[in-house]
């Protein structure tokens, strides 16, 4: 104790020899500053735990906050990446809508324009069995009027009726080639419609 006080008041002479004889003639004086010695040594160790832990619980302090600073860092390019990711399907999504309307509408042209081609295949087929019956029905005549002819003795010349009989044959030629062609034609890009 009295190294303390002179380590602390170091400006106050202290006569050491005479504090302890003093010490030694008064056991009551003695025993009180025992009493302080054991006081301040247990204030000592005490001061040095805390000490301690308050060096450990800095360094978790410090630790804490390192974490705490990495955390909220990762946090915010997490936010980050999340708002990058939101903004690309925001964006994914508006442009698929946006082709899908056009699909739609594309899909819908294309029907309107697939039953137009069927009404006009409709009428031009209609049209081709139409003719196909009077070149049917030309033929018929054809064959009929040979048959006459044929029965008839002729007395005289009938060339203009074989020019005649002639002009109908290459007709009917003529509409068969033509048709025959057109028809095949059809028939085939129909069945794939």
């Amino acid at each position: 104790l009295i190294s303390r006080l002179d380590s602390r008041h170091s400006n106050v002479d202290v006569d050491h020899t005479a504090v302890n004889n003093e010490l030694k003639k008064n056991p009551q004086l003695n025993s009180y500053v025992q009493s302080l010695n054991n006081t301040i040594a247990s204030l000592r160790t005490e001061k040095m735990q805390l000490v301690s832990q308050v060096r450990k619980l800095e360094g978790r302090l410090i630790q804490i906050e390192k974490n705490h600073d990495n955390f909220q860092r990762e946090l915010r390019q997490r936010q980050s990446r999340i708002d990058q990711l939101t903004y690309q399907a925001n964006a994914d999504d508006r442009r698929h809508q946006t082709e899908l309307t056009s699909m739609k509408q594309k899909l819908s042209d294309m029907e309107v324009h697939l039953l137009e081609t069927r009404r006009e295949a409709d009428e031009y087929q209609k049209s081709i069995i139409e003719r196909n019956a009077d070149v049917a029905e030309l033929e018929r005549k054809l064959s009929e009027a040979k048959l006459e002819l044929a029965g008839r003795t002729p007395l005289f010349n009938y060339g203009g009726q074989e020019i005649l009989i002639q002009q109908l044959q290459d007709e009917i030629e003529r509409l068969t080639k033509k048709y025959s062609g057109s028809f095949l034609f059809f028939s085939i890009s129909y069945s794939y419609s």
